[in-house]
């Protein structure tokens, strides 16, 4: 099922979406600074969640009930947790370095299918910066509480790289951009927006 999401009170020119995430019957959308609620009943109009500052939004992902978003602006990329607030938008949790290059774009978690405890989801994330797909731990928030206001943001731990010779087989040096990441069904989809391709990969078959 296709259904037309409103625009009713959204700035085109202001509106640049780079990543969507359904949560609880809500597509959540990040735009530059902004996270955005698009409801999927059909009836309620698009809102403004939250306005993240020192950010440059441009995945969106979850593990388990947290919530993540990645920034490639403007000093660093960094990994940002957001959190529902009582009023019902979102905000700042948490955030980690992830590199400083400002050029990252996909953002996926691609769980251990071989855990069997759902209570505590068990994987990785799978980051791409500067062309070159990375994994990361997913952080303790009770170890790594950090801000933007003034604290040191504390790096994320790198796990490992993907063979990007690998994973570029068959495109030109012009097509191997990656946009996007989405984790669905044990398979990781990668989106090479210059060409329009999207590419299917089983990660855990790779990584063994």
């Amino acid at each position: 099922k296709c259904v037309m999401q409103s625009m009713a009170g959204i700035h085109p020119l202001e509106y640049q979406p780079s990543d969507a995430l359904v949560v609880n019957n809500t597509l959540l959308v990040v735009s530059n600074q902004q996270v955005m609620s698009h409801p999927l009943d059909g009836e309620t109009r698009p809102s403004q969640l939250a306005e993240i500052p020192n950010s440059d939004l441009e995945g969106l992902t979850r593990v388990g009930d947290r919530i993540f978003a990645l920034s490639e602006g403007p000093q660093q990329t960094e990994l940002i947790e957001l959190a529902w607030t009582a009023g019902g938008g979102m905000e700042e949790k948490a955030r980690w370095k992830v590199s400083d290059s400002l050029q990252a774009e996909g953002l996926a978690f691609v769980p251990d299918l071989r855990n069997d405890d759902s209570s505590k989801p068990q994987g990785r994330f799978y980051i791409d910066v500067d062309g070159a797909i990375h994994t990361f731990a997913v952080p303790d928030l009770e170890v790594n509480v950090t801000s933007s206001n003034g604290t040191e943001v504390l790096p994320l731990l790198h796990l490992s790289s993907i063979n990007m010779k690998l994973i570029n087989q068959g495109l030109n040096s012009s097509s191997t951009k990656i946009s996007g990441m989405y984790f669905f069904e044990g398979v990781t989809y990668l989106l090479h927006d210059n060409v329009e391709i999207i590419r299917a990969w089983d990660f855990e078959v790779v990584m063994q």
